[in-house]
Parts: C-alpha cells; structure tokens; sequence
C-alpha cells in the first residue's frame, strides 16, 4: 500500500498511523463523520491519550471510553 499524497510530507513508508488517517477521512468523505474532521488534530489528541493512559494498560485497569473535541456526535 501506498502513503496517500496528503502524508507524504510528513511519513515516508505505509504504518498504521497512515491507516487511520486514511480511514478518518474517507470515513468523513462519506459523511459518517463530520465534515470538520481534521486529521492532524485527531491523530495528536489521539497520540496523546495513548500516551496518558499507557501505564493504565500495562497494569491491567480497565479501558476508557473518550469524546474527541474534534469530532461532533
């Protein structure tokens, strides 16, 4: 797979970071979510609540459930 030309300024082989964001906005394209989805803005509000919650999941505490501020319900 490649890396969509929209990323490829920023990463230079296909992850699972190009995945999600490519899933983010072709699922925002189709209108399942909402058109101001920003990408950029997802995948740091997502980084960093991987990151808060790390320890959490190493340790066994159960998961979370979060509301991103830049997706509207």
């Amino acid at each position: 797979m490649e890396v969509p030309e929209q990323d490829t300024r920023e990463i230079s082989e296909f992850t699972c970071i190009v995945w999600v964001r490519e899933a983010v906005r072709v699922l925002r394209d189709n209108g399942i979510l909402s058109p101001g989805v920003d990408v950029d803005k997802l995948e740091k509000e997502l980084v960093s609540l991987g990151q808060a919650n790390d320890l959490s999941v190493a340790v066994g505490q159960p998961y979370q459930f979060y509301v991103s501020e830049y997706c509207d319900a």
